[in-house]
């Protein structure tokens, strides 16, 4: 029986994919080990190892750069923000909220 992840190696070697320049994100760090296994035993040819990360570590490495914190996918509650603007707008433009939405 085939792993998951050895057909998808097969199928991504049979395709002539270039795996170095390819990024793998799995549950865990285990089972980035035996992708990494898996794609040596499987290797026909010298190549450089993939970027492998668990989802962990994905999203670490995601939300370290501020890719996540774009202003475009930040929840915001509309009805709030406007209800604070219009009770008292001298001091709502003193919040953090306004300065961030303004910057």
């Amino acid at each position: 029986m085939v792993s998951f992840i050895s057909g998808v190696l097969k199928e991504l070697i049979s395709s002539e994919e270039n795996i170095s320049e390819t990024i793998f994100i799995l549950p865990s760090k285990r089972a980035g080990s035996f992708l990494l296994k898996e794609l040596s035993a499987l290797g026909a040819h010298h190549i450089f190892a993939p970027k492998v990360y668990s989802i962990e570590e994905f999203t670490e490495a995601v939300t370290s750069t501020g890719m996540i914190f774009d202003r475009d996918f930040i929840p915001v509650n509309i009805e709030a923000l406007y209800e604070a603007f219009t009770s008292n707008p001298e001091e709502f433009k003193e919040t953090p909220a306004y300065k961030f939405l303004t910057q």
